[in-house]
Parts: structure tokens; C-alpha cells; sequence
């Protein structure tokens, strides 16, 4: 007979070979976690000289392994080395009685090693004014559950999302954010695939940009001259109490974003911004004494505020943005 073991159900094997009766009782542990090995277990019914498994993997790979006198009563675990996914197994496992009769069990089943479940939230996958969010998952999902956590530290919400039908892998879907009203700080979110494996993450989408009246630097240059800085020292009164408030909570950040016109080229533009918001950064960080992470990007002319032709002089465009978050406000985008 051939014998297919399926998820984590039970058989029991005999043959008219196996004349002492019932030698073996065969389950599987097939579905685990990425670091752990899908197992075939043998259950010992009688007394046995020797048994023996020989598997043939979808990729190619046998395996055989053997466990000699064991013992009545004990279960014989033959770990299965696999990478991660699903393989096909086929063969056989052979029982050597203590009478010398032998019996010959073919074998049919899969198993599967499944890696962490990946999350994936876009810049724009989280629209709080619509209070929903977009996600996708890198395995069929199908339940989300999420804590919202206020500003004020209290809970805002604490909701579950079941789905009949499993949202694909890779593919976008959104789930509404209920609860009470109020500024969000955090979002725990967790997704559960079919197998019960699943994922969390937390999300920060509180951000705070600082209105403030731009520096401006000389042409070509990068730094900040003594007219320029009462600028940056009203900035810090606004950025202070910010602070104040969201740290009790999370470890909050500074992000300075600097910016160019489309004048010269692409590079020499991402360099020149690079510089500008470092010195921001710096005057931030040496003369604000603000006792938090400064992070500061250049993005030269690739996000313009108002888009012009090339070689255009837009003094919009010449600009830095200054936000306290949690989470970088930008995605793609490196910082220093």
C-alpha cells in the first residue's frame, strides 16, 4: 500500500509482512518555523531489530537515516533538513523485527519550513484622515489584529479584522482603524497567516513638521551665517515643547530634509543639500542642545515643491523641512 501522511493526522501500519502484528505507528510534524526541521516520527509497537527511512526530496536530495534496537514503547524522531518552502517527500520506511522478519512501509507527504511573515506598509499606506490602512503580506493572511495608542499614552483602540477568504500574498488590501478619536502616536499591528504563523510591527505615524522661515545660504554654499541663525533659534522654541510631549512615550526624532533647485546638475544639487542639512543638523544639535537623535537627508531636486523645468531658479525650492516623528518621514531615503 502507499501511505500519504497529511498535516498532522495519525496511521497506523500493518502488512501481512509484519506477522508479530502492528510494529509501527508513523506521525509527522510537517509545519515549522524558519530554524526549526519538519520531523517524522515513529512510534515503537514491538520489539525491533532496526528501522530504517529512505525519503526522496522534490529538489533531489535523499535522505536516509536509520535507528538501531529501539525501544518498545518510544517514539524515534528523524528530523528532516530542508530549506524554506514546501518540499515533496517520497520513499519508504523499513522495520527489522527482533524475529527477523522485515516489513517495508512506502511513505508519501509534505512539509514545509516557513520563514518570518513579512509586513509591508507604504509611505502611503496609511491615510489617518480615512482612518484605514493598506498592507500586504508576504503570505495568504487571514486575520490582523491592532492596538492604537494616543499621543496622550492612552489606548485609542484595540480591534481584529478576520477574513473569511485569506487576502492573497503580495497583493494590497486595507482594514478600517476603528476606535476612539484622537491624535495617533502608535500602531501594533499583527498578521496571522494560514498556518497560524504570524508577524507584528509597530507603526509611529505621529509627525509633527515645524513651521519655520527658510535659511538662506550663499550660492553654492553650505554655511550658516551669523544674519541667518534667529531663524534657526525660533525653530528650537517651536521644536522644544514638541519634544517634551511625545518622549514620554517614544523615542522621538529630528529629521532635517534639505532641498535644491533644479540649477546644475542632479549630483552636485544632492551633495550641495546633503551639506546644507547637515549644518542645520549640527546648529540643531550645538546650540538647541535638544537632547534627542538629529537625523538629516539631502535630496538635492528630486522632490521638488513646485516643479519646474531643468536649469530653473525657484527659490521655493530652495528649502529645508525640519519634522520631529518617531520613524523616518520618508521611506528610500538615507540618512545620516
Amino acid at each position: 500500500m502507499v501511505t500519504r501522511i497529511i498535516g498532522l493526522s495519525v496511521f497506523l501500519f500493518s502488512s501481512s509482512a509484519l506477522t508479530a502484528g502492528v510494529g509501527v505507528q508513523v506521525d509527522l510534524n510537517p509545519i515549522v518555523p524558519l530554524g526549526k526541521k519538519p520531523t517524522l516520527n515513529v512510534v515503537i509497537k514491538d520489539r525491533l531489530k532496526l528501522i530504517e527511512v529512505r525519503l526522496k526530496r522534490s529538489d533531489g536530495t535523499v535522505i536516509r537515516r536509520q535507528h538501531k534496537n529501539p525501544r518498545r514503547g518510544t517514539r524515534v524522531r528523524f528530523a528532516l533538513t530542508q530549506p524554506e518552502g514546501t518540499q515533496h517527500y517520497t520513499g519508504e520506511l523499513t522495520v527489522h523485527f527482533k524475529n527477523g522478519f522485515t516489513g517495508k512501509i512506502p511513505l508519501e507527504f509534505d512539509a514545509s519550513v516557513y520563514g518570518p511573515l513579512k509586513i509591508k506598509v507604504s509611505d502611503k499606506g496609511l491615510d489617518l484622515k480615512a482612518r484605514q490602512l493598506k498592507l500586504t503580506v508576504s503570505r495568504p493572511c487571514v486575520r490582523v489584529a491592532y492596538t492604537i495608542i494616543g499621543i496622550s499614552g492612552k489606548r485609542l483602540a484595540r480591534e481584529e479584522e478576520l477574513f473569511e477568504t485569506p487576502r492573497p500574498a503580495g497583493v494590497p488590501f486595507k482594514i478600517p482603524l476603528l476606535g476612539k478619536e484622537g491624535t495617533i502616536l502608535k500602531i501594533s499591528l499583527t498578521a496571522y497567516d494560514e498556518q497560524g504563523f504570524f508577524q507584528a510591527i509597530d507603526l509611529f505615524p505621529w509627525k509633527v513638521e515645524i513651521p519655520h522661515e527658510d535659511v538662506v545660504f550663499a550660492s553654492g554654499k553650505a554655511k550658516i551665517t551669523a544674519s541667518e541663525r534667529p531663524k534657526l533659534d525660533a525653530a528650537i522654541k517651536l521644536i522644544k515643547p514638541q519634544v517634551k510631549v511625545a518622549k514620554r512615550w517614544a523615542p522621538v526624532k529630528l529629521f532635517v530634509i534639505g532641498h535644491t533647485d533644479t540649477v546644475g546638475d542632479a549630483a552636485s544639487n544632492r551633495r550641495l543639500s546633503l551639506q546644507r542639512a547637515r549644518a542645520i543638523a549640527r546648529y540643531f544639535k550645538k546650540k538647541g542642545r535638544l537632547r534627542i537623535p538629529i537625523r538629516h537627508a539631502g535630496l538635492g531636486e528630486d522632490r521638488p515643491k513646485i516643479k519646474t523645468p531643468d536649469e530653473t531658479e525657484e527659490a521655493g525650492n530652495r528649502r529645508a523641512e525640519y519634522y520631529l516623528a518617531i520613524q523616518p518621514p520618508l521611506s528610500g531615503v538615507r540618512w545620516h
